[in-house]
């Protein structure tokens, strides 16, 4: 099981580069609008990221 979980953390850690470089090649692309692109690109994160926070806690405290 604990192999599982790493080629499982290894594809996630290869889709999570693939998905930065594409990032990268659309700010490149979006040169127009960059400032905005980064804006809306930064406020997306926080959010998922805070509402992945939260699943996660009160996934941990029903545990």
């Amino acid at each position: 099981n604990s192999s599982h979980s790493a080629t499982t953390y290894v594809q996630l850690s290869a889709m999570a580069r693939e998905s930065v470089q594409n990032v990268a090649v659309l700010d490149l692309l979006l040169v127009y609008p960059r400032n905005l692109f980064h804006i809306v690109y930064v406020q997306c994160w926080q959010i998922m990221s805070v509402i992945s926070l939260h699943v996660y806690l009160s996934m941990f405290s029903q545990r």
